[in-house]
């Protein structure tokens, strides 16, 4: 367990650029974080077909990706659902919505890109047959209950929700000892502002949703081993140092760390993940 450390004046320039973020979400949007989105999308169907078939992602279906990032998973979602379907993503962030807009203009399905809290779409309810959310209730387990909420009322009757979520505390980096250390502080960081880092490890999620009401029809838990660029927590390095959880000296020493292990190859970890397949309190199941 780490501590707050205390003020250290050279983390100005990361608490303003932290503060900037909607909602407080840690993660900032580059080139490397846009790439491990688009390969999470791929992953995600290739691993969780059986779900989504169930769930009636298909042709024709009205779809909600809610809490959609850069839009990684929409021509994932559009090679299902086809031209005779839709898809409506949603973001709090103007930069991920911006990015979601320019993957949405070369689909062939009918996409909608909305910049609102997941919490409070102004979404016309019942209007999705699916709703996706990935990565999200992570990020968001005091607000978890509003937007649960929120996206049952989103559903027609016979809808569902498909949920899927990382352990970002098993995150495995074998022999690379920076990263491991940057991942402990940032699931220390998540930790404080009330969110569950191992939330994709055994039943968590789905108790998590059954707490909320929602009766689950499936799940399935699988641990990819993945050949990335650095750690998903670099993307968190603003918020990590901003909030105190490491110092600006500490992330210096981690990046000559990082530039180190990328001379000498890519960075191997394996990250294990649980998708659920849920309908919500007092829904029906069609299929």
């Amino acid at each position: 367990m780490y501590r707050q450390l205390t003020a250290d004046p050279s983390a100005e320039r990361h608490r303003r650029a932290y503060s900037d973020r909607p909602g407080g979400y840690t993660f900032r949007l580059d080139d490397a974080e846009l790439s491990r989105f688009r390969a999470m999308a791929e992953n995600a169907q290739r691993h969780e077909d059986r779900l989504w078939s169930r769930a009636g992602i298909g042709a024709g279906a009205a779809v909600i990706d809610l809490g959609c990032g850069p839009g990684a998973l929409l021509p994932v979602l559009a090679r299902r659902v086809g031209p005779t379907g839709s898809i409506t993503a949603v973001d709090a962030d103007p930069v991920a919505c911006a990015a979601a807009r320019h993957v949405a203009t070369e689909l062939g399905t009918s996409t909608e890109v909305v910049c609102a809290d997941a919490t409070d779409t102004d979404l016309a309810p019942g209007r999705a047959d699916v709703i996706m959310c990935r990565n999200v209730l992570v990020h968001n387990g005091a607000r978890a209950g509003a937007l649960l909420s929120h996206a049952a009322a989103l559903l027609r009757d016979g809808g569902h929700l498909v949920s899927a979520e990382p352990d970002v505390d098993g995150l495995d980096f074998g022999a690379a000892r920076a990263e491991r250390e940057y991942d402990r502080r940032w699931a220390a960081l998540m930790r404080a502002d009330g969110n569950d880092p191992a939330l994709g490890r055994g039943d968590r999620l789905a108790d998590l949703l059954r707490r909320q009401g929602w009766r689950v029809v499936d799940q399935l838990c699988w641990t990819d081993a993945l050949v990335i660029d650095r750690s998903p927590a670099w993307a968190a390095a603003d918020a990590i140092v901003g909030r105190g959880f490491a110092t600006a000296a500490e992330l210096a020493d981690w990046q000559q760390a990082l530039e180190r292990r990328r001379a000498a190859g890519p960075l191997r970890c394996s990250l294990t993940m649980t998708a659920v397949l849920a309908v919500p309190p007092g829904g029906s199941q069609s299929r």
